[in-house]
């Protein structure tokens, strides 16, 4: 029994509630429980990560899609500024734009 503590004790934390509420008899039982619980730790990290990985595609897509709305934007306001002029008045004392 002090042994089973002890190695409860190890064990990672994300770990440590599924063995001790499956409460287990004997070593061996401890053991195939913390690795049942490892399993699900990795599956739920895993899972996790494919979420966040799908999660930053989808911003990428919507931040590309921004980008090329913004580039027309800019081309169509370039567009309508290349036709204009602008003329500043340099005679000493004038601060005019025409």
């Amino acid at each position: 029994m002090q042994l089973r503590f002890t190695i409860q004790k190890g064990l990672r934390p994300e770990l440590i509630a599924h063995v001790i509420q499956s409460q287990p008899a004997s070593i061996d039982e401890l053991v195939r429980v913390a690795r049942i619980a490892e399993a699900a730790a990795a599956a739920t990290a895993a899972a996790s990560t494919d979420m966040s990985l799908d999660r930053m595609i989808n911003e990428l897509a919507a931040n590309r899609n921004a980008s090329e709305k913004n580039t027309e934007e800019i081309r169509r306001l370039a567009e309508f500024t290349g036709d204009m002029s602008i003329t500043v008045d340099r005679r000493e004392g004038c601060d005019t734009v025409i």
